[in-house]
């Protein structure tokens, strides 16, 4: 209940590290966060980071400075246009 005693702006910094997990039940837990208690902007950011998470597992974008292999699906996923890069 902390965060529902602070203005919007601090809530959704409170919830970011949630977001930025690659952890599924993390990105669940910020979307119904967000849902509650988020601005409009950060829950559709939620939602897209959620997707990303479920889809892959992880972030791609995150694979080449982690040293990690990408897949097939996640090279095609970066090279359309409106993939998540970070």
């Amino acid at each position: 209940g902390f965060d529902e005693q602070l203005d919007e702006q601090r809530r959704a910094f409170l919830y970011m590290p949630l977001m930025h997990s690659e952890d599924l039940e993390h990105q669940r837990r910020c979307v119904a966060l967000f849902e509650l208690n988020g601005p409009e902007g950060s829950l559709k950011a939620a939602r897209q980071h959620r997707d990303i998470v479920e889809r892959f597992g992880r972030f791609p974008h995150r694979n080449d400075v982690l040293g990690r292999e990408s897949t097939a699906a996640e090279r095609d996923y970066l090279a359309r246009d409106d993939a998540f890069r970070g």
